[in-house]
């Protein structure tokens, strides 16, 4: 899974990407709940992935955030 990060424009963005290997394809799944970049995720136990922190660059000069997502 790849969540957020910066588009081509410069833009945080929330969209989310499941990668398929054996099809070597991506397929789009929810947007995260929040534009994030530069967050961190981590799997856990029960298979979900968190993901958490980042910056929105909603205000200047940064924007760092401290809210958390879940994705099962």
């Amino acid at each position: 899974i790849v969540t957020g990060g910066v588009d081509s424009m410069g833009t945080v963005v929330a969209t989310a990407e499941v990668y398929d290997p054996t099809t070597n394809t991506w397929t789009p799944i929810a947007s995260m709940r929040y534009n994030r970049a530069f967050h961190f995720a981590s799997l856990l136990s029960d298979g979900a992935l968190l993901v958490c922190a980042g910056d929105n660059y909603s205000a200047p000069p940064t924007a760092y955030m401290s809210s958390c997502e879940t994705y099962w």
